[in-house]
């Protein structure tokens, strides 16, 4: 577990795109009986895509305020981070559908 503590988390991109490398192991890896892999891969693969075009998208804007500079991260996505987020979030959204639907009935 020593691993861990070199994982640094320092934004919340870091850690959907680690969650959804996490989601697409667990599906490859683990073979759980009351939840079917692909859709737990689709759903791996939709949460990545979201993190990936978070991080992709992000830009630390520089001010200067009463003799401070001051940085302040801001999200602008351009036209591919924008599509990438919408893939993604329309992946998690089917996918994530299906699992609750496949843990319902």
């Amino acid at each position: 577990m020593d691993f861990l503590k070199n994982l640094q988390l320092d934004n919340k991109e870091e850690f959907v795109v680690w969650l959804g490398i996490g989601f697409l192991l667990l599906s490859a890896f683990v073979h759980l009986t009351f939840l079917d892999s692909k859709y737990l891969f689709g759903f791996g693969l939709g949460v990545t895509a979201i993190g990936t075009s978070l991080r992709v998208s992000r830009k630390v804007e520089l001010s200067i305020q009463y003799g401070y500079e001051i940085q302040q991260p801001k999200t602008k996505h351009n036209l591919w981070s924008g599509l990438i987020c919408l893939v993604g979030v329309s992946l998690c959204t089917v996918f994530g559908f299906l699992i609750i639907k496949g843990l319902l009935f």
